[in-house]
This record gives C-alpha cells, sequence and structure tokens, in this order.
C-alpha cells in the first residue's frame, strides 16, 4: 500500500506563555501565531501564510464531553467561538483559525501582541467540560508576544518514499 500525502509544517511564531494548568481529559491547549510552510520536495518548501490559532486537544480515550470553547483578546472584535470537532472516538480537539494572510503586519494588526508596551493585554481561552456528571468551566490566559519565525523553510526527511508531483508517496511497508 502507498500513502499518498502533501507535507505541511506548521510552526508557531508567536511565544505564549502561561502556567501550566492541568484540566480533566485535557492534552494540551495553546494560543499562538503560525506561519505555514508547505514541503515540495526533498529538500524544499514553500511559504503558505500566516494565522492566528487557539487549540485545545483532549487525551486519547478520556472520559470528557467539552461542551464549549472561546477565545477573546485584543482587536478580535468580541468572543471567538471555537469549532469542536472529532475523528473518532480516540480523539476530540476545539479550534479557532483566523483568517490567513501573506503578510505578518495584517497578522499582527489583526491579533495583537500582548507585550508591555501594548499593556499587556492577554488572550482569554474559555471552555466548559464535563467529566462524568460534573460541568466545569475554565479560563486560561495567554500573553502573546515575539516573533520567533524560522529564518530558514524547515524540511522533514523521510527515507520510505518518493516524491512525485509534489506529493510525497509513502510506502507504509
Amino acid at each position: 500500500m502507498i500513502l499518498k500525502f502533501p507535507i505541511v509544517l506548521a510552526l508557531l511564531g508567536a511565544v505564549v506563555t502561561s502556567a501550566q494548568v492541568t484540566f480533566p481529559g485535557v492534552d494540551q491547549y495553546g494560543v499562538g501565531k503560525r506561519k505555514g510552510y508547505t514541503q515540495t520536495g526533498p529538500t524544499q518548501g514553500t511559504f503558505t501564510d500566516f494565522t492566528f490559532e487557539a487549540f485545545i486537544d483532549f487525551k486519547i480515550g478520556a472520559d470528557v464531553t467539552l461542551n464549549s470553547a472561546t477565545l477573546q483578546g485584543p482587536l478580535l472584535g468580541g468572543t471567538q467561538t471555537l469549532s469542536i470537532g472529532s475523528s473518532g472516538a480516540n480523539f476530540t480537539s476545539a479550534e479557532f483559525t483566523g483568517e490567513p494572510t501573506n503578510a505578518k503586519g495584517n497578522l499582527n494588526n489583526k491579533f495583537e501582541d500582548s507585550s508591555p508596551g501594548n499593556g499587556n493585554k492577554t488572550y482569554d481561552l474559555s471552555f466548559e467540560i464535563t467529566d462524568g456528571e460534573t460541568t466545569s468551566a475554565y479560563t486560561v490566559n495567554f500573553p502573546l508576544s515575539g516573533d520567533a519565525y524560522p529564518m530558514d523553510v524547515p524540511t522533514v526527511t523521510l527515507n520510505n518514499g518518493s516524491w512525485l508531483s509534489g506529493v510525497f508517496q509513502l510506502d507504509s511497508t
């Protein structure tokens, strides 16, 4: 069997900071700015876009239900609702992705950093989950700052496949 897929590399470009807080069934969560690339050959990658993202991923097999998730922050123009998606019984996630842009300045104008010069504004990621019969609401604050985008286009090396018309075909054996 040969699997075909384009490789997309997504890198968080802005630094997020938060206290390490544990929530029932939650694997990871975050808020950040992303600079995206698509790898088109063994050592070639092309820039795709800048975007803003917020996400909550649940542990595989966690016995919790995500009821709702929202994001508030500088320049958002109100509360943004995260989309709750599912990929079978073993994975649940919620995400918000801002409109992609080809210019970092456009991204920064719409999703402002929380640097000290900007009055320490933060992004608030709020969600409500049900664990068993208990429903709880949580909010995590994210100060967001910096431009840690990589200078070089990152690439991934895989040795068990080949490139064909911009698509990497992976031999599963």
